[in-house]
């Protein structure tokens, strides 16, 4: 390698020894080999040979640095992904919920870890206790029709909010009037409830006719204008969107 260095520089030269290293261990391995130039070329190839051999050593550190890097990356990287796995561990958790009996303590909780919910939990009888885990069907609908069921949903809610209010205020014709626009049968309509059936398994489909045709019979009742049989009337709507809640969810 170093006579062809030298030759490419138009330095001649020969190799003295070439054959002795197949004799090593019978002879000393010491300077067998030597590159043999005439004297005038011996500075001029004296300093070719330093130049290469500082190229060479300048390969060898970069190779060096470059396994060196590979290794400090490899480490960093093991330190931020260890980093980041803690922090996702032990990021600050809050919560939030609804009191649905209004007695200052969170029925339904929702628990949040970096601003996305990772638990919920329910007491659903109001005793304090969190409700086994959830065995509700999910039941799975495309974001634009759960937004829609639960725009109705909402609906519901102050629609039997009125009708109360109604008929706390002796107005049993006009708590009749928002049971059956609003949650009868005559809503069904306006509620998309056709198009929404075919995404419903049955049990939730029938749990929703029951509570449709049971706010019609509380209309019929409360036009009768008699508030105990009404209020009856009124329960058996309540308990059907219950029996819906307690067996399907679709979040």
């Amino acid at each position: 390698m170093i006579l062809n260095l030298l030759i490419q520089e138009g330095i001649e030269g020969r190799v003295d020894g070439g054959y002795l290293p197949g004799g090593v261990g019978e002879l000393q391995a010491i300077n067998l080999v030597r590159v043999m130039v005439v004297e005038a070329d011996y500075e001029r190839a004296a300093q070719v040979i330093k130049d290469w051999e500082a190229i060479e050593v300048d390969k060898e550190e970069r190779s060096r640095n470059r396994s060196s890097n590979g290794v400090s990356i490899f480490l960093i990287g093991l330190v931020i992904g260890g980093g980041l796995i803690y922090w996702a561990y032990n990021s600050p958790v809050t919560e939030d919920g609804i009191d649905m009996n209004g007695d200052g303590v969170l029925d339904e909780k929702w628990l949040y870890k970096d601003n996305r919910i990772t638990k919920s939990e329910v007491d659903r009888n109001f005793d304090g206790k969190v409700a086994a885990d959830e065995t509700r069907q999910l039941v799975q609908l495309p974001e634009m029709m759960q937004q829609h069921m639960m725009s109705n949903m909402r609906d519901h809610l102050v629609a039997i909010n009125e009708i109360l209010i109604n008929m706390a205020n002796g107005e049993l014709d006009k708590a009749a009037e928002v049971a059956e626009s609003r949650l009868g049968m005559s809503s069904l309509e306006s509620h998309g409830a056709s198009y929404m059936a075919k995404f419903m398994p049955a049990g939730m489909r029938q749990a929703g006719t029951s509570m449709h045709r049971a706010a019609s019979r509380f209309a019929l009742k409360a036009q009768e204008g008699e508030p105990l049989p009404a209020y009856n009337a009124l329960s058996e709507v309540t308990s059907a969107c219950i029996a819906c809640h307690s067996g399907y969810r679709i979040r």
